[in-house]
């Protein structure tokens, strides 16, 4: 696997944290409900209640591919997990969590390979789903400090999903972690830009964009992982199109090391959409997953905003 492949895989796939952990420890608190959005796409939910009466919720959107949001497990122990298991694991009892699943799947089901998820897996389509969870969830809630954060994928979809929601003035602020503001496309030339051991990568890239566009509605053709549907709607989206719409308080949080969202997407985001002086940066020296490891700083900024 030459530098091209691991760097590209990486945007592609949001960090595994691997272990033998039982669902019960990884998950404790976790309630599973499900939300009918039509008649052919539901949405399961899994409110995670870690402290009594608490009144702080953060509502958790999972990153790219399509593995169920808990992970893979086998009987009773968790093999993987990722941002859901992460903020389960490592966030403070002072936030209850609300993990909103892949449309159309069910508790670590793998859904590679279901149209019913490929055909929904658009950016304007898991943003009306998410929202409409959301919703659905929060008219039943009492919550009166909510957070909506994402990291990787889950960071890019969080603009769309608040614009979306009937309940957005129930939402506090925004964490975008792993993402900016920048299109996947022009992302992945920054990144390809920085091989110099394949400096024809990039002309070898944007060559593919064009096979996508000429077949964007395609659920059997993949690259890297994704077919080009997929494809076709996250490359060309712009998640600071939808923050300019948005005036309650947002993080921005990136790994300067990161080699699957470079950091300057952050910082573009930050220097270009900070005319109302709503938007933080936090960097860090670490990677695409570097936010788990300093979920502290998070939560700080959370109880000044």
């Amino acid at each position: 696997m030459n530098t091209a492949i691991k760097f590209l895989s990486v945007l592609l796939a949001l960090c595994a944290f691997c272990g033998c952990n039982t669902v019960n420890s990884v998950y404790h608190g976790m309630n599973t409900q499900q939300v009918r959005y039509s008649e052919d796409v539901q949405c399961i939910i899994y409110p995670i209640l870690r402290k009594e009466h608490n009144k702080s919720l953060i509502i958790s959107i999972g990153g790219s591919g399509y593995q169920s949001v808990l992970g893979q497990k086998s009987g009773q122990r968790v093999k993987s997990y990722s941002t859901a298991g992460m903020l389960s694991r490592r966030l403070s009892k002072e936030y209850d969590l609300l993990i909103l699943e892949k449309p159309n799947l069910k508790p670590f089901e793998d859904g590679l390979q279901k149209k019913e998820l490929l055909q929904l897996y658009t950016v304007d389509q898991l943003g009306q789903i998410y929202a409409f969870a959301i919703d659905t969830f929060l008219s039943n809630a009492a919550y009166t400090n909510i957070t909506l954060f994402g990291h990787s994928e889950g960071g890019i979809l969080v603009p769309p999903v608040y614009n979306r929601l009937k309940a957005k003035e129930r939402i506090a602020r925004l964490v975008i972690a792993s993402a900016g503001g920048m299109s996947q496309e022009k992302q992945m030339l920054i990144l390809s830009s920085r091989n110099k051991e394949n400096p024809s990568e990039t002309q070898t890239i944007q060559s593919k964009f064009s096979e996508i566009y000429s077949d964007p509605d395609s659920i059997l053709k993949f690259w890297w992982g994704h077919p080009y549907k997929r494809w076709a709607s996250f490359l060309r989206y712009k998640t600071d199109d939808d923050i300019e719409e948005i005036m309650i308080p947002i993080l921005l949080y990136h790994g300067k090391k990161d080699r699957s969202s470079p950091v300057e997407a952050s910082r573009i985001l930050f220097d270009e959409r900070n005319r109302k002086r709503n938007i933080s940066l936090i960097e860090d020296e670490g990677d695409h997953g570097s936010v788990f490891w300093n979920l502290r700083a998070v939560e700080n900024w959370i109880k000044s905003h």
